[in-house]
């Protein structure tokens, strides 16, 4: 698995993906996140609305992430 995350931009994109793919197994998967960037007022009422989105899933995950209450006991040196 090859992963490019907001990368390719950087590079020369044709060359930057036909190294990929020679470096790829025949069954392996690439990977590409990419940048978005808004144009139209649809795309920014999208981001506009996914921020407060973000806030809320952040809270409800931080919540739900189980924490150790005591530590393993260890052997003395």
């Amino acid at each position: 698995m090859i992963v490019a995350i907001a990368t390719l931009h950087h590079m020369d994109i044709e060359a930057a993906l036909e190294k990929m793919k020679l470096l790829l197994r025949p069954s392996g998967k690439l990977l590409v996140l990419g940048l978005y960037q808004e144009k139209t007022l649809i795309d920014y009422a999208y981001s506009a609305i996914s921020i407060p989105l973000n806030f809320v899933y952040l809270k409800w995950y931080r919540a739900s992430i189980a924490k150790p209450t005591t530590a393993a006991r260890t052997r003395p040196a």
